[in-house]
């Protein structure tokens, strides 16, 4: 009975390290446009997330889930705050948890910021970011 409950112990330990070794770090990446890009109007932007998953905003705050932002030509200025979803020139709330979105931007250069925040639109610590150039032509 020892030597089956040993085994059973080495098993349960192994699953574990296996388990957490597999586990993702949280991340955020854009898919589409490439960086540094040449692009025109509309222009796709997509993202994509590994380690948390997407849900809809008015799901409420979940531990390990959210939805996307992005931020065009401004940045994350305070972490512990909700995101503004009221400026659509400058932050694209995504609170469906889709991972695309079509905009017309103006012609130049954008820096875009995809950011992942809990349901109450909040970043939190360490932001969960990722940010990419484009020009618009």
């Amino acid at each position: 009975m020892l030597k089956n409950s040993s085994l059973i112990a080495i098993f349960v330990a192994s699953v574990v390290v296996c388990s957490t070794a597999n586990a993702l770090e949280p991340s955020v990446s854009f898919t589409k446009p490439a960086a540094n890009a040449k692009v025109t109007n509309p222009v796709e932007i997509c993202l994509e997330v590994a380690g948390v998953e997407l849900e809809a905003a008015k799901k409420g705050v979940n531990a390990g889930k959210g939805h996307l932002h992005i931020l065009i030509d401004t940045e994350v200025t305070d972490p512990t705050m909700p995101l503004a979803t009221d400026k659509p020139d400058h932050i694209v709330h995504m609170g469906d948890a889709t991972k695309c979105r079509t905009l017309t931007l103006a012609k130049g250069e954008h820096k875009l910021n995809g950011v992942f925040t809990n349901g109450a639109h909040i970043p939190g610590t360490p932001v969960l970011s990722t940010s990419i150039q484009i020009n618009v032509e």
